[in-house]
């Protein structure tokens, strides 16, 4: 049987390639991460291509699913979830320097569009069942960013229902957030826009090409246009 695949192999050299480039970048990351996986039915979908440096994959529960797809790069990055259908999706081409990907609850997701560029210890964070939060393309993250998309401790009113559920994230396609900034619970984005220095995100701002700036954010400018 050796023998056969040997001889096929040498047959076809492009598939020879193939399989060492992928064993190459398998081992790779297989050296530079750790994995701890308790549960039932987990899913982890890593492209050949994909290199995760000093990273950790740290899952307790059933059902989940972590996809990171071709020529992504992660350095120094948790992925963390405690729950059940949660799912974390990185697309083509994401570079992300340090942080949290952070699942706490069940059927989270947290998606990061393809192209999109993360700088130091930017953390998404969802504790509440049924929340999401969407990056689009091409966005830019600088370092020191906080997504959180829930109030962390429930606030009740006086006959005990809760008044503070926590609402969905979805920042659109090439948007840059700058340094220190904080996006909370229900804010949407939208696409072309830059996120100030600083800033405190607590409302939506669908308008496109504006600066947004200031504690809480509100607009400063209109009709930009921002590159890398």
């Amino acid at each position: 049987m050796k023998q056969s695949i040997k001889q096929f192999l040498n047959k076809y050299p492009s598939i020879t390639e193939k399989l060492k480039r992928a064993k190459y970048y398998l081992n790779k990351t297989n050296r530079s991460s750790s994995k701890q996986i308790h549960g039932v039915d987990n899913i982890f979908e890593i492209h050949p291509s994909a290199i995760l440096k000093n990273c950790t994959i740290d899952v307790e529960g059933d059902h989940n699913r972590v996809i990171i797809n071709e020529n992504c790069r992660l350095y120094e990055v948790k992925i963390y979830i405690r729950g059940n259908h949660n799912l974390i999706v990185l697309d083509s081409n994401v570079t992300y320097q340090s942080g949290l990907l952070w699942e706490v609850c069940n059927h989270g997701r947290i998606s990061i569009g393809e192209n999109t560029t993360i700088e130091e210890n930017v953390n998404f964070q969802i504790a509440e069942d049924h929340l999401t939060i969407a990056v689009g393309q091409d966005c830019m993250f600088s370092s020191n960013i906080f997504i959180w998309p829930q109030d962390w401790h429930p606030i009740n009113n006086m006959n005990r229902d809760r008044i503070n559920q926590g609402k969905s994230i979805s920042i659109e396609n090439h948007v840059w957030v700058g340094y220190d900034v904080k996006i909370l619970k229900g804010v949407i984005i939208g696409s072309n826009n830059i996120i100030g220095t600083n800033a405190l995100i607590t409302k939506s701002f669908e308008e496109e090409h504006v600066i947004i700036a200031g504690n809480p954010g509100k607009i400063t400018k209109r009709d930009i246009h921002w590159e890398r």
